[in-house]
This record gives structure tokens, sequence and C-alpha cells, in this order.
């Protein structure tokens, strides 16, 4: 039985596609529990109960599955610039400013469903 061996450029990609895949997703979970608590101040919502305690376990898990088409979007961007060999930084600045709106829209959309149940 042989053992076939991987072009060393496509196990380098992927393992790099592992740790910015994980790296967003512990910032989307990080910017849950900011806009999260923000909200709940906002709304004027107890925070010692068990529905908050639902809220935010609950929603660490689907703001990091929010957080996968944007992740797509930023690796398809990313192929763009590379293959263009420049880095537009407007672009760059526009797809993070992008990201934080998404963030705090998932957020909201999870704190309206939230309403809705509880």
């Amino acid at each position: 039985m042989q053992q076939e061996f991987k072009n060393p450029d496509a196990v380098l990609e992927e393992i790099v596609h592992n740790k910015l895949a994980t790296e967003h997703s512990k910032n989307a979970i990080f910017m849950f529990v900011i806009f999260g608590i923000i909200i709940f101040i906002w709304k004027s919502e107890a925070f010692l109960s068990l529905s908050t305690l639902l809220f935010f376990v609950v929603g660490i898990f689907l703001a990091s599955l929010l957080s996968i088409p944007s992740y797509m979007l930023k690796r398809k961007l990313a192929k763009y610039m590379k293959n263009k060999g420049r880095v537009y930084q407007s672009i760059v600045f526009s797809f993070w400013v992008f990201e934080f709106f998404y963030d705090f829209a998932s957020t909201y959309l999870l704190f309206y469903l939230y309403k809705l149940v509880f």
C-alpha cells in the first residue's frame, strides 16, 4: 500500500484556512457577547436570569454559525487580492466595517428571536 503525499502548498493552505476560520469564529463570538451586553443594557433587560443565560449560551453557537458567510466572503476577497498582487486598503477597511455591522445585525436578530420566545 502506497502512502500518498500532499502538495506542501496545499497542506500549508489548509493549515492557514483552519487557523483563520477558528480566529474568525472566535471574533464573531467575542463581538456577539459585547453586542449582546450592549443590547441588554440598552433595552433594560435583566442580566441575572435563566433566559439571559440561555440567550448567551445558545447565541454563542449561533453567532459562530452565522459568521460563516462573512468568512467565505473574506476568503474569496483574499484570493482575489492575492491574484491581483495588490492589497486595496479601501476594500480591506470596507470589509472590516461590513463585518462589524454584520456581527451587530446577527446579534440583534438573535435578540429579536429571544424576545419572541421569552
